[in-house]
């Protein structure tokens, strides 16, 4: 299974707010945003986020209503193979920030 390290990821102050449900920057407080101004800096600085993906790729034997039939591999139901009749291969794949942020945050919630 490949494995791709060193994953250019960057967080984006508005799409941070964004995500948080909090608006846009404008919108915001502005003692919350810099709040999370400080701390995106700080995973930043720290180094906090190592993203990796690892990823797999499964030929196609016939792709079906509600199902993709791979080469050996038997089945995966629940996709609609029938909006992608001539794909060749379907890759599966996961995706980390890998564990440091998360240990960080544990230890602020002790």
């Amino acid at each position: 299974m490949p494995l791709m390290r060193n994953v250019r990821l960057e967080l984006k102050n508005d799409e941070v707010l964004r995500r948080e449900g909090l608006g846009r920057a404008r919108d915001v407080k502005p003692k919350i945003k810099n709040l999370i101004l400080e701390l995106l800096a700080t995973v930043e600085q720290a180094h906090l986020l190592e993203p990796a993906i690892a990823y797999e790729l499964y030929p196609i034997k016939e792709a079906k209503a509600g199902e993709l039939l791979l080469e050996g591999k038997g089945a995966v139901q629940g996709l609609r193979g029938s909006k992608f009749p001539q794909a060749s291969e379907l890759a599966i794949l996961v995706c980390t920030i890998g564990p440091k942020l998360e240990e960080k945050v544990r230890r602020y919630s002790m």
